[in-house]
């Protein structure tokens, strides 16, 4: 489930599936700042049931990134799909993701997780009134003029648990950003975050632009040759 307010998004989703992958990753975050936030999250989400064992031992073996999770759920549509033909050209592996949306469907139907959604709904509501209201005035949509071009739609998908990114899926960029909470649930927000957004949203343009201009990338490997030949 997506709360969307103009541009700006919260996933439930990716809530959720970072939660239990930070759990197997050395950088849990989420479990080291205790908000009530989080602690809602754990306790309703059991622990040692084996769905969730059986994710985290799909993150383990597969040792996806922080990055990577994200890239997969922002193709997930309403039921629970993952756009596998899409994330192939990006080189993902179809067995793996097939194995992952079968765990994430098996999880949803033993919690009973639209009732979860519901659970969060005015929380997420009023998290995102609040960060709509805070950036206003803040006018995102000049990274296109910085960059000369637009590269795609501009989305802010926020999050209290996961890291921050900057992706692009099909015409829509997204910049992941966690917003952190204050141990009572209260929002911290302040004017750092803008340059933080334009920074996630300049990784697409930059894979782009790399990724067009990679014959003039020799010069790297010149650089690298002269050194060894230096050291030796």
């Amino acid at each position: 489930m997506k709360y969307i307010k103009d541009n700006y998004v919260i996933d439930f989703n990716l809530e959720i599936l970072s939660m239990i992958q930070s759990t197997v990753l050395e950088n849990a975050l989420w479990l080291k700042t205790q908000t009530t936030y989080a602690n809602m999250l754990k306790n309703d989400f059991n622990f040692n049931i084996k769905e969730i064992k059986k994710l985290q031992k799909y993150f383990t073996e597969n040792k996806l990134s922080f990055h990577a999770l994200p890239q997969i759920l922002m193709t997930m549509d309403n039921n629970f799909n993952i756009d596998i033909t899409e994330l192939q050209k990006q080189r993902f592996k179809v067995v793996k993701l097939k194995k992952l949306e079968k765990l994430i469907k098996k999880l949803y139907l033993k919690v009973n997780i639209k009732s979860l959604y519901k659970k969060y709904e005015n929380f997420y509501i009023s998290k995102l009134n609040e960060i709509n209201n805070f950036f206003k005035n803040v006018d995102i949509d000049s990274i296109y003029d910085f960059y000369g071009y637009k590269l795609g739609n501009i989305n802010i998908v926020i999050s209290f648990i996961t890291g921050n990114f900057g992706i692009k899926y099909q015409d829509n960029l997204y910049c992941i950003k966690t917003f952190k909470l204050d141990e009572n649930n209260r929002l911290i927000l302040n004017n750092t975050l803008i340059p933080f957004l334009f920074h996630e949203f300049s990784h697409p343009y930059l894979t782009e632009i790399i990724s067009k201009n990679k014959a003039k990338l020799d010069f790297i490997k010149r650089i690298i040759g002269r050194s060894f030949s230096k050291s030796k």
